[in-house]
């Protein structure tokens, strides 16, 4: 029962709660990360829901429309 004595049992103690600590940092660390993330996911949400609403969802179509389509051939052929 060599394994038991005290000295030895504190130093086993003490290593695994320095690990513990440093893994209780770095669970912190990588929450801290996780929420970071999850802020800047909801923004480019906020984000991409303001460009859906102020943006007109005729433009592109009636850009690319007035640019190689029959409206401006008619025009001329009314003429």
């Amino acid at each position: 029962m060599a394994g038991e004595d005290p000295k030895v049992i504190r130093k086993q103690l003490t290593a695994r709660g320095e690990r513990i600590a440093q893994l209780e940092a770095e669970l912190e660390r990588m929450t801290d990360a996780l929420n970071r993330e999850r802020q800047a996911v909801e923004i480019m949400k906020q984000a991409m829901a303001l460009v859906e609403k102020f943006s007109d969802p005729e433009a592109p179509e009636s850009d690319q429309t007035d640019k190689s389509s029959s409206p401006k051939k008619t025009k001329p052929s009314n003429d």
